[in-house]
């Protein structure tokens, strides 16, 4: 469907999307073609410019529902009820699942008197019914974490970016 060696569109260096499709590039005959946005990605693919583009949800839900853009795949362990009809990789025997996480942070040692209202905030929107449906039409599914699972997620994701850098860097290295 794609041809013997498509072009596969990606975000810039270094975003989730452009390390999915790294790892995607070793599954896969795929030419890497990093653009300086995935909306200039996805605009490559609807333009016809190239084969395909591995974009966040976010950058592709529009297109994908209004059926300029055919869904091939989801890196996420299960299908989203945002595109049901989307398998994952891992249902067409393809081991990728990736995730973009997006948190608030303060400067550390910040009071526990001002964070405590903050929290508050935080959780009360993340379950705004308005935030909430206007977050899934945009493709995004929002949760809250709290601090006590957040920095410990972060400072493995860190590690595991770092050890993979260390391996098999995703940009030029200058060092």
């Amino acid at each position: 469907m794609l041809g013997s060696q498509a072009v596969l569109g990606t975000p810039p260096h270094g975003s989730a999307a452009q390390l999915a499709a790294i790892a995607l590039g070793r599954a896969l005959p795929l030419d890497l073609l990093p653009f300086a946005s995935g909306p200039a990605a996805r605009q490559a693919v609807l333009a016809g410019n190239i084969a395909c583009a591995l974009l966040a949800l976010p950058a592709a839900i529009v297109a994908l529902r209004d059926g300029r853009l055919s869904g091939l795949a989801l890196a996420q362990p299960q299908r989203s009820d945002l595109l049901a009809d989307v398998p994952t990789f891992a249902e067409q025997g393809i081991a990728l699942h990736f995730a973009a996480y997006r948190g608030f942070a303060v400067p550390a040692g910040t009071d526990r008197a001002v964070l405590a209202p903050l929290l508050a905030a935080l959780k009360a929107v993340v379950v705004d019914p308005e935030f909430k449906a206007q977050a899934r039409a945009q493709g995004y599914i929002p949760r809250f974490i709290g601090q006590a699972a957040w920095e410990p997620m972060l400072r493995r994701l860190l590690a595991e970016l770092g050890e993979r850098w260390s391996k098999e860097p995703w940009t030029a290295r200058h060092d």
